[in-house]
């Protein structure tokens, strides 16, 4: 794990002037297609509207017929702006991969050189939807997936979107709406073991109100959404009894006896401290042979037009989510083979 005075340092010898090189790239683009002629052309518009009804109704030197012009200009208001929109995201989409290819490439790099990065590739969707650390999905996107090892155990992350449709119907049965709901949406990290827990157990991070909850009311809540949803969802909310721990995660595991004393005060430490540093939900799952981490982002490695590559913090921010995944899966390597020499 590096520290951030180290990336600081990285930054401006290696990462500055790729950064002051797409910026210039990325406001030309803007430039390009800007709003500002769109502005003028509305004044001039307006005014010619203006110009049109008075000769019409004053003078009467041009027909009514010649106020088709209005629509024509009302068409050109609506439309326009999001001509412009396309414009410019179509011609930011060479400006993003080349910042992925310089900007995410050189990053990954500097957290271990024997990281690799690739843009075009992602995680597999069943991967994720089968560990049962979220609730089922219908859509998936996945890119920008990196590899290597850490402390010799081999890893893969990539920046996923997993969604989902909601129907909400009325009394009558109808369908009433539909929503696009996002069940996760950050990076996922699989990492490898040669053995682990016998059953799963999974950590997420607990939402604003689920506090008010009881492991036992969530059991029987469980219970009844499975019994709807037909699907064998991994159930038994426990409590570890760390009041530090407990109110932040959610624990489940299907042999709590067994499997929670694992979950010792040196992982729920990691766990909570990883947390801490990205200020954002982060989930676990312990299986058999691999330890799965989703950290909750809602830009992850994405830039857009709008947002500037000579801002830092949105640089720096990439980098402290991989960096967060490293230290993590360091201490709980640690922590792991620790345990292994004193069976």
């Amino acid at each position: 794990m590096k520290t951030t005075e180290e990336f600081d340092k990285f930054y401006n010898l290696n990462l500055k002037s790729d950064l002051d090189f797409l910026e210039s790239a990325r406001l030309a683009s803007n430039n390009k297609y800007s709003f500002k002629p769109y502005k003028r052309n509305l004044l001039v518009l307006l005014g010619l509207i203006i110009l049109v009804v008075i000769i019409v109704k004053k003078t009467h030197w041009l027909p009514e017929k010649a106020y088709f012009i209005v629509p024509f200009c009302m068409l050109y208001a609506l439309f326009h702006p999001i001509y412009i929109l396309y414009k410019r995201g179509d011609n930011f989409i060479p400006i993003n991969t080349d910042f992925k290819d310089k900007i995410i490439n050189k990053i990954v790099r500097f957290l271990d050189p024997g990281f690799k990065y690739e843009q075009a590739k992602g995680l597999e969707k069943n991967i994720i939807d089968s560990t049962e650390l979220f609730e089922s999905f219908g859509f998936f996107r996945s890119d920008d997936l990196i590899s290597g090892t850490i402390s010799e155990h081999p890893f893969v992350l990539s920046d996923i979107s997993a969604t989902k449709d909601v129907v909400i119907t009325k009394s009558q049965g109808k369908e009433r709406d539909r929503r696009h709901v996002t069940i996760f949406k950050g990076v996922y990290a699989v990492l490898s073991f040669e053995s682990g827990f016998q059953t799963p157990l999974y950590i997420n991070s607990k939402k604003l109100l689920d506090n008010l909850f009881s492991p036992e009311l969530l059991n029987t809540l469980n219970d009844l959404t499975q019994r709807q949803e037909q699907n064998s969802r991994l159930k038994n909310f426990v409590l570890t009894g760390d009041q530090t721990f407990d109110p932040l995660f959610h624990v489940r595991s299907s042999d709590p006896m067994n499997e929670l004393p694992k979950l010792n005060a040196e992982i729920r430490k990691l766990i909570i401290s990883a947390k801490g540093l990205t200020n954002t939900p982060i989930h676990v799952a312990f299986l058999k042979n691999e330890i799965h981490v989703a950290i909750e982002d809602t830009a992850s490695f994405e830039m857009d037009s709008f947002t500037s590559f000579t801002n830092s913090k949105y640089v720096k921010h990439y980098f402290n989510l991989l960096n967060v995944f490293v230290g993590l899966s360091e201490g709980l390597i640690n922590v792991i083979q620790k345990e292994k020499h004193t069976q």
